[in-house]
């Protein structure tokens, strides 16, 4: 059970068929359930007055604070005269007033006034229209007030059915919610290979930022559990960190495909002495921008390597860095930060950074000036 200040509560409303009742929006009444007995105000979900012996979907908002929760009974009674007048079941109690026409209002109300009565339906109810996507093990008891042996079993079976997705052990999402979360997913991919179809796919970063923008809160484990299931329907593929549709192939313009093939020639040329964006515009003739854009395809497709204050390699150049690196530090035991540019015959410029980058993938342990293997290559 649960309490907050001037809550509000969805309810089955069962009137009594007596002449003279007509309620109408914000009419006020006598709410009273289990010990609780409070003035409340009436909203009504359906247009019109509400009127003797009918049923209706309500929504009450409380004058002070109640315990109360989903299946409990209750009764209204009028003021003047004073009598009651109908009952009911709670659906659920709701911090925020419902708007009757907003869409999908009525459609979910007559799912939870369905679900109500039987836990196993409301618990799966509770999971099917979670505001997070997902719900956890601890939210869904606090939702649905089911204790934890039975809200277990509840959920064991659902899963065991294919009802709902258990994302972690206390973590759960339903599989019509998976179903349309994955729909939305893969138009969104859609439209970013549209946008970029020389890219190989979106980083994992990208993903989360686009999926839930301007949706409901989307847990990490949500967003890994949605592409997972995709991936299993072979609707989407996962290469190096990037998620793309299992369909999308990269494409690229004529003349882009040969600048792109020009600027990674420059870099395998300069080894480790790597050009910059100046240097690669007045070699190719072609703006800054338009170089920025092919360096960032190159490095969406693993050609070239980011190790630090805008400074890349080509992939080839990293791996004979590494293996320079291992050979020396395997033979001497260690290496002073002094040696690694003769090692490579380049300049502080270039062999400092790269240094640095060894550092952070986790190649190297720093003492000082001085390195070591970190792990075992």
């Amino acid at each position: 059970m649960t309490s907050s200040p001037c809550p509000a509560t969805s309810r089955q409303l069962r009137l009594l068929p007596l002449e003279k009742i007509a309620l109408k929006s914000g009419a006020e009444l006598k709410f009273h359930t289990g010990t609780s007995e409070v003035n409340a105000t009436l909203y009504p979900l359906e247009s019109g007055e509400l009127r003797g012996n009918s049923t209706h979907i309500v929504q009450l908002r409380m004058k002070r604070p109640i315990v109360a929760g989903p299946g409990d009974p209750f009764i209204l009674r009028s003021f003047s005269p004073v009598r009651t007048i109908g009952g009911g079941t709670i659906l659920e109690p709701i911090e925020r007033r419902l708007k009757r026409n907003r869409p999908g209002v009525a459609e979910n109300l007559a799912m939870q006034a369905a679900a109500v009565g039987d836990d196993a339906r409301f618990v799966e109810y509770a999971i099917r229209t979670a505001p997070a996507i997902a719900v956890s093990k601890a939210d869904l008891a606090r939702r649905t007030k089911t204790l934890y042996p039975r809200l277990e079993a509840i959920v064991s079976r659902l899963v065991q059915e294919k009802k709902v997705l258990a994302l972690s052990a206390e973590l759960y999402l339903h599989c019509a919610t998976a179903a349309e979360a994955g729909d939305r997913l893969l138009e969104q991919l859609g439209e970013y290979h549209h946008r970029a179809p020389e890219s190989p796919g979106m980083t994992w970063e990208q993903l989360g930022e686009l999926f839930c923008q301007g949706a409901s809160p989307c847990q990490k484990p949500v967003l890994e559990g949605l592409v997972r299931l995709l991936e299993s329907d072979g609707r989407l593929v996962e290469r190096n960190q990037r998620v793309a549709r299992a369909e999308h192939r990269p494409t690229f313009q004529d003349r882009d495909a040969a600048h792109l093939e020009a600027i990674e020639s420059c870099f395998r040329q300069q080894g480790f002495a790597p050009p910059n964006t100046a240097e690669l515009a007045e070699k190719i003739k072609l703006p800054p921008a338009a170089i920025d854009k092919l360096l960032r395809i190159l490095q969406e497709h693993q050609q070239l390597v980011a190790v630090g204050d805008g400074l890349l390699f080509h992939r080839e150049a990293i791996e004979r860095a590494r293996k320079l690196l291992v050979e020396h530090i395997q033979k001497e035991g260690r290496l002073e930060s002094v040696q690694f540019k003769y090692l490579v015959e380049t300049t502080r410029k270039f062999a400092l950074p790269l240094l640095d980058y060894f550092d952070r993938t986790g190649l190297l342990r720093r003492v000082g000036n001085t390195r070591y293997l970190k792990v075992r290559p």
